[in-house]
């Protein structure tokens, strides 16, 4: 019999999932079944906080914990069916399970040349499903989902990808095992609930990868399967509704303790360089134990021939190249040949690479000279020639936009950039080499702040520095950085203050006074922004206070308005109100309007990451009191005077 009420079983919940098609069912769940997932890296994914294994996993907990079902993830990042072929035995048959779910074909699709024949393609899945069958395991077949979310099959694989799909069931029919059609899935849902025709962000993260939406709709369709009552669950909370838990790495993450990372580029990333500093700040303030080193500089061209002297004396582990600004339209061919020959350098080396777009190159309207404002592509032509020939095109002091953009206008040379980043994603999507679109994220960034700010400034070539922090953090959201909360929480309603809650820190010396509280705070992490001044901070819907969760909430304090101090320096204020209820201390600097950054203890460490230090013998050490985890930094509450 299986797990699921009758009423539930026949009202199946394909029509709330938008699914138009029920599924053939795995049989229900056993007493002590093991289940092995194996796939590419949607499958590795799948155990992340949002993923859908981490949901079944909950599922099972909840309504079914007597059976006392594991679930193994066995998922490999840019596996192809043959990948799955040649490590099945190991990784996993060697586990014993009651089942595998296999979910392969993505990559087999994706990387066209370097991908699978479809006939290779079946004989894979062929050879998978008699194996588990041999070793007395149920299978559970899933067709590959999605590479883009546009309707109506018009991304660039729906084609390829709806054959592959096909075969797929064809094996499924033939060896009478489970089918998961996640292909037929994703289409009926994007189909119904993609209203704006986005390619990715409905049930993705990218076009491929899958977000919160996409692994809940994964994982309810494989409960279903497995017959897992969810009935009686709690729905979905809303966005920003639950508090900021540990977040753990994603796939992408590959950072280690002991990583050498050189950025190499341009004048965006060797001379100005906010974007690799905000990268190893966070590093070191998340990781405070790890020995990391980092460095940037040139050349500026995606060369192996280039790269080749610097791997071999610098020793780098991760290599970030940034490409993407110089040359034409007709430069597209030459730089993803180039990649592809630093990537086969950089995998000889066993150093991990990343393809590294360019900062967007644009110009807003309103920074126009008066007689550029309102023409046409054409006429700005005509206008640019007529000043190129009396000599004052020049004076200008900056190039003169020549395409339109949304309301936009794009400075020269953009178009190629645009070209560029596009053709080396797609390359990297199916080389598997990681090119992560930043570019995307600030041009669109800029675009929202624009919106609200039509006069917020970015130069011809070089954006304000909070366009290069804002990539920094781009990147740690591609890269599916992980977050970790700090929470400390007082209370001094009772005549001593005690220390309520203290999540990654430890608090001590608590000292109530008339003017307010003075308490030591010692950090196991530190999610803080950098200490610059406010104007130089990315603006929302840049992700700055997701990757800087530091919160204090203090109870029992008089009435008033409170200067929030550490070691002297100033943070901003909030009131006994907002204290009460807690307060991110990186909000409160934020909203404070600063004009010069406070000398917060952890400026030096900042200092440091600005430094050009992976070519020197050692790095500069900290003094203890400047060293995240180390020492206990005092903290004052003051109340001021608001008169």
């Amino acid at each position: 019999m299986g797990l699921l009420p009758g009423a539930f079983r026949s009202g199946i919940i394909a029509l709330a999932a938008g699914l138009l098609v029920a599924p053939t069912q795995a049989g229900p769940l056993q007493k002590g079944d093991r289940i092995v997932f194996v796939g590419d890296s949607i499958t590795e994914d799948g155990t992340a906080e949002t993923g859908f294994q981490t949901l079944l996993k909950e599922w099972l907990k909840v309504k079914h914990s007597g059976l006392g079902v594991q679930i193994i993830n066995a998922g490999v990042s840019g596996d192809k069916v043959t990948d799955l072929q040649k490590r099945f035995d190991r990784d996993v048959l060697a586990q014993k399970p009651t089942a595998v779910v296999i979910c392969i074909g993505i990559n087999d699709v994706w990387r066209g040349k370097e991908g699978t024949p479809k006939d290779r393609y079946e004989a894979g899945l062929r050879d998978l499903v008699g194996r588990v069958r041999k070793a007395g395991g149920r299978v559970v077949l899933c067709t590959p989902s999605a590479i883009g979310e546009r309707k109506n099959g018009v991304n660039e694989f729906d084609k390829t990808l709806d054959e592959y799909a096909a075969v797929c069931r064809g094996v499924a029919t033939d060896t009478k095992v489970t089918l998961c059609d996640l292909r037929r899935v994703f289409v009926e849902h994007l189909k119904a609930h993609n209203k704006n025709d986005e390619a990715e962000n409905v049930l993705t993260k990218d076009g491929v990868h899958l977000n919160e939406a996409g692994n809940r709709l994964v994982a309810e369709h494989l409960a279903q399967l497995f017959e897992v009552d969810i009935s009686a669950l709690a729905p979905k909370a809303e966005p920003g509704s639950a508090k900021l838990k540990d977040q753990p790495a994603g796939p992408r993450w590959f950072f280690r303790d002991g990583d050498r990372l050189y950025w190499n580029g341009s004048s965006h990333s060797q001379d100005e360089g906010w974007q690799c500093s905000l990268v190893e700040f966070y590093l070191r303030t998340r990781f405070p134990q790890w020995k990391i080193s980092s460095g940037r500089g040139g050349p500026t061209e995606a060369s192996a021939t280039a790269y080749a002297p610097i791997i071999d004396k610098l020793k780098p582990t991760v290599v970030f190249c940034e490409f993407g600004y110089y040359g034409g339209d007709d430069q597209v061919d030459g730089v993803v040949k180039a990649a592809e020959k630093l990537a086969a350098l950089c995998q000889e080396n066993k150093v991990r690479l990343v393809m590294m777009p360019s900062a967007f190159r644009a110009a807003h309207i309103d920074r126009l000279p008066a007689d550029y404002q309102g023409l046409k592509p054409e006429q700005i032509a005509a206008l640019n020639a007529r000043k190129q020939q009396d000599g004052t095109l020049a004076k200008l002091g900056q190039e003169i936009p020549v395409e339109i953009h949304e309301k936009f206008w794009r400075m020269r040379g953009a178009p190629g950039c645009d070209k560029r980043v596009v053709a080396m994603q797609a390359w990297g999507g199916k080389a598997g080499v990681f090119v992560p679109k930043s570019y995307q994220d600030q041009r669109d960034w800029l675009f929202k702040v624009w919106e609200k700010d039509p006069k917020f400034p970015w130069g011809g070539g070089h954006p304000p520095i909070a366009g290069y922090v804002a990539v920094g953090y781009f990147l740690l959201d591609r890269m599916d950085a992980p977050v970790v909360e700090n929470r400390l929480v007082l209370d001094v309603g009772g005549d001593r203050p005690a220390v309520k809650q203290a999540d990654q820190c430890a608090a001590t010396d608590l000292e109530k006074s008339e003017a307010g509280l003075r308490f030591k705070r010692l950090d196991k992490v530190l999610p803080v922004v950098p200490p610059l001044p406010i104007e130089r901070l990315p603006r929302d819907p840049c992700p700055v206070l997701k990757y800087s969760p530091y919160f204090l909430t203090v109870t029992g304090l008089a009435k008033g308005n409170y200067e929030i101090i550490v070691e002297g320096a100033v943070l901003g204020r909030a009131t006994h109100e907002e204290l009460s209820a807690g307060v991110n201390l990186n909000e409160v600097y934020l909203r404070s309007e600063a004009k010069a950054a406070p000398k917060v203890p952890w400026m030096r460490l900042w200092l440091h990451c600005r430094d050009k230090n992976l070519d020197k013998d050692k790095d500069t050490p900290l003094a203890a009191a400047e060293s995240v985890s180390q020492t206990a930094w005092g903290w004052e509450l003051r109340r001021v005077n608001t008169k």
